[in-house]
């Protein structure tokens, strides 16, 4: 087993959180070691209470929650509204750790208020949201704008247990002149009635996730317009997803309240996984529907719309219908085959769908059979989109959520200050590997290899050897390096130039 030392990269290692935020003032609350009557909101000295530290939050607070669960018993009031720009965001240390918890008494647990025309951006992370109607929700005043991100958040049984109906667990909200646009990254919505809502009044609204799962929820994602006297949009976006159990997956719905206004609502979902809803997708007549490189398959119903848009996708095995009306489809896998070009009608050979695998098998009909223009991006697995996985030295997209590649990078151990970290590489036997580090990512197509998922301008060659290979490095006892990420690819050849692919990435944290 050949050991490296670890590049010493801690001083252009990127700092995770939200520290970098310059503007904004730290203030904590801490359930377990707090106090309202004796703290100060210092990192010493903490709050008990975000409600209490809300009500006297100032200068753009940043509020650090530190583990424990705030409810009511503890002395939490929900909903709590947190106003621009007293307050510019909401950070936990984890969502396993940090809880707030509406007992499902609670209309809404954080409403967010902005006061002015500025586009602020508003950020909460690291939390779990639990047990209440609505559960990160923008207030609907006229004439603001505002971002609203959510990182890493759980959202867990919004709307659905709460005798007060049910709501969404984050809600991109339009009225009449003002706007919210809302981004969910590597969020878990879990048991919610609806769990991400883009809804535009009079207005046009839009709501992106990337990296989200949605789970065991009545309706995954939605995006719902209503023209209020005016026309109106309402989109939502989702890449790199996992929707899984829900009675609907994503759901698109328009409407005209009024004769004098018109109103459309759309769903684009790209690298995404729809298995095991009662509805994939839905839509009506005002609403649109874009499937790319996705895969929709062991649901009960597949698109339910009057139409939809697909490429490089999988659209079969849902056991009423795969599509219900007209679908226009290139470089897709349906069925019944659907006209276009590239289309087939063919078993996809997943690996073990009955145990929720949709990965392709080596060997799958759809290796290197989607849009052959098609570069950039990477899957949910981080593949690049575009490989060369039957090693016949020319890349194409594959159809389906997943890209499958001939090289794989995975960790053995947790990287830890002082540890050592392990790698493992997987490649063709008689293949020869390459594994680099780099401190920030990037997207870079070399055409038949593929793609450079690390920023070459931040990359170094750290090993290299014979397939398959299993490098370690001694990580520094420094404490500068706590905190840090970096990311590693690899890249392997039989010859040069082909065959010849780029593997997957990881992205690692020293904690």
């Amino acid at each position: 087993m050949k050991r490296f030392v670890l590049i010493h990269l801690a001083g252009a290692c990127i700092a995770l959180g939200v520290a970098a935020t310059a503007q904004t003032t730290d203030v904590y609350v801490d359930a377990v070691n707090g106090s309202d009557a004796t703290g100060n909101g210092s990192a010493a000295a903490p709050w008990k209470t975000i409600t209490h530290a809300n009500s006297v939050a100032t200068q753009k607070a940043l509020i650090h929650v530190l583990p424990g669960v705030y409810d009511a018993a503890l002395g939490e009031s929900y909903p709590i509204t947190l106003k621009w720009p007293d307050v510019a965001g909401i950070v936990g240390v984890d969502a396993a750790t940090c809880i707030l918890d509406g007992g499902l008494t609670a209309s809404q647990l954080l409403r967010v208020r902005m006061v002015d025309f500025d586009r602020n951006a508003w950020l909460a992370a690291d939390l779990t949201l639990r047990n209440a109607k609505a559960g990160l929700v923008p207030e609907p005043f006229s004439w603001v704008i505002g971002e609203l991100r959510a990182e890493r958040v759980v959202f867990e049984r919004i709307g659905v247990s709460s005798p007060l109906g049910n709501g969404p667990a984050l809600l991109a909200y339009a009225y009449t002149n003002s706007q919210w646009i809302v981004e969910a990254l590597d969020c878990t919505f879990s048991r919610c009635a609806i769990g991400l809502a883009a809804n535009g009044i009079g207005s046009s609204i839009s709501a992106s996730a990337n990296s989200c799962r949605f789970e065991d929820c009545d309706v995954g994602a939605q995006a719902s317009a209503a023209t209020g006297g005016g026309s109106a949009g309402a989109s939502v976006r989702l890449e790199g997803c996992r929707i899984a159990r829900c009675g609907v997956g994503v759901s698109t719905a328009a409407s005209a309240d009024l004769p004098s206004g018109g109103a459309s609502a759309g769903a684009d979902v790209r690298q995404s996984l729809l298995v095991g809803c009662g509805r994939a997708l839905v839509g009506n007549a005002s609403s649109s529907l874009y499937l790319e490189d996705s895969t929709v398959s062991g649901n009960q119903k597949g698109i339910d719309a009057p139409w939809a848009l697909v490429t490089s996708s999988i659209v079969r095995g849902n056991a009423v219908f795969d599509y219900a009306s007209t679908v226009y489809a290139t470089y897709s896998n349906t069925s019944p085959l659907a006209a276009g070009t590239g289309n087939v009608d063919v078993d996809p050979q997943f690996a073990n769908p009955a145990l929720g695998d949709f990965h392709l098998l080596a060997g799958s009909p759809m290796v290197d059979a989607g849009h052959p223009l098609a570069i950039g991006g990477s899957d949910g697995d981080l593949d690049p989109l575009t490989l060369d996985g039957d090693a016949d030295g020319v890349a194409q997209r594959d159809i389906g959520f997943d890209e499958l590649g001939l090289v794989r990078v995975a960790t053995t151990t947790t990287p830890q200050v002082g540890g050592t970290l392990g790698f493992s590489v997987q490649a063709p036997a008689s293949w020869t590997w390459v594994l680099a580090f780099a401190t920030a990512t990037g997207d870079v197509s070399f055409g038949n290899w593929g793609g450079l998922l690390l920023d070459p301008n931040a990359l170094a060659v750290v090993a290299f050897g014979a397939a398959p290979g299993a490098p370690s490095f001694a990580v520094p006892n420094d404490p500068a390096l706590h905190g840090a990420e970096f990311h590693a690819q690899a890249f392997g050849w039989q010859s040069l130039p082909a065959p010849a692919s780029f593997g997957n990435r990881v992205d690692l944290v020293i904690p």
